[in-house]
This record gives structure tokens, C-alpha cells and sequence, in this order.
């Protein structure tokens, strides 16, 4: 894998902080010598599903986004607990919000982990996780899921039978009346 940009956490997995910028190769063990499928990278943090379905992550861990259920940073990958995590099924894929990650096991289930802010975890409530743990499949007509996707403070998720589903913020800060976000102009 190879990994470019900004590394103040470490998410890009070189065990150091330095920024690259140019694509440079991760050491072939950082990942336990198995080939990435799927690669997500959020705000500060990465994570890796490998070809045998186990899923690794690293950088910033400030609101337990890597799922090792601590909230401590990595500068190289650590495999986000064993096949017990995921109900013993391999993962699908993940996507990485801001401060939140999202996996999908190939049984369609939906897990997710870090900050809760806005309900982006699906939990319908804003507590933080700081490991994966299942959202309930009533929230999707119990249908299968195949995908999922991140953002900032919204998560979503695509079931088998082809209907979105999506949670968390659903106005822009501003129109809120909150000062989270800084004015650029």
C-alpha cells in the first residue's frame, strides 16, 4: 500500500509523523503481509480491509475511530480485534468519516465506531464508541447491507435491495445557530 500527505497523527502508517509528498510504500509487514482490498481515510485516521476480510487501522484515535477501544493514537496499523468483533464474519468494506468509522461485513452487517456527534453512529443517540459494535438491522428493514459511506457528520448506508439509508446531521451548522464551523471568507 502507499500512503502521501499530511502525517500528524501517523495515519499514514510509516511509524513517524513525517509528511510525504509523493506516494511511498508502507512496509510490507505493517499489515500483517496481507494484500488491502479496501482502503478509507478519514480527517486523521485510515483503515485498511485486507484480502482475508480483517480490518486494520491507524493515525489520530482521539474519539476511539480506530476501534481498539482506547483513545490513543497508532503511527503504524493495529488489526481492530479478531473475527469475534465481527460476529466471526470477515469485513466487506469500511469508510471513514471525520471522527467516525463505518464497516460492513460480508453477512451485511453494519458496525460503527468513534464519535457519536449528531447521531452519526446510527445508535439514536450521540455517545461515543470506542469499538465496533452492530447497528441494529431493524434500522434497515432487516435487509442486508452491501455499502456505506462516512462524512463529516453524517453516515449512510446501501442495503442490498438498493435503498439508501442516511443519518446524523441533516442541516448545515450554520443554519443550526452553532459556531462549530469558522467562516472562510
Amino acid at each position: 500500500m502507499w500512503t502521501w500527505g499530511w502525517n500528524g497523527y501517523g495515519q499514514l502508517g510509516h511509524n513517524d509523523k513525517q509528511n510525504r509528498l509523493v506516494p511511498t510504500l508502507m512496509a510490507g509487514e505493517a499489515l500483517g503481509g496481507a494484500a488491502a482490498v479496501v482502503v478509507a481515510a478519514g480527517e486523521m485516521h485510515t483503515v485498511a480491509v485486507m484480502i482475508d476480510g480483517a480490518l486494520w487501522a491507524w493515525g489520530n484515535g482521539v474519539y476511539g475511530q480506530l476501534g481498539l477501544g482506547d483513545l490513543n493514537d497508532r503511527l503504524v496499523p493495529a488489526r481492530v480485534g479478531g473475527r469475534e468483533v465481527f460476529n466471526g464474519v470477515q469485513v466487506r468494506m469500511a469508510a471513514c468519516g471525520d471522527w467516525h468509522t463505518l464497516a460492513v461485513t460480508k453477512a451485511g452487517d453494519l458496525l460503527s465506531w468513534g464519535e457519536g456527534e449528531d447521531g452519526v453512529l446510527g445508535y439514536n443517540n450521540v455517545n461515543d464508541r470506542l469499538v465496533p459494535t452492530q447497528v441494529e438491522a431493524q434500522h434497515f428493514g432487516h435487509a442486508k447491507n452491501v455499502s456505506a459511506a462516512a462524512g463529516e457528520s453524517h453516515s449512510a448506508a446501501i442495503t442490498e435491495h438498493g435503498a439508501l439509508y442516511s443519518w446524523g446531521m441533516g442541516t448545515h451548522p450554520q443554519e443550526k445557530g452553532e459556531d462549530k464551523y469558522e467562516n472562510e471568507d
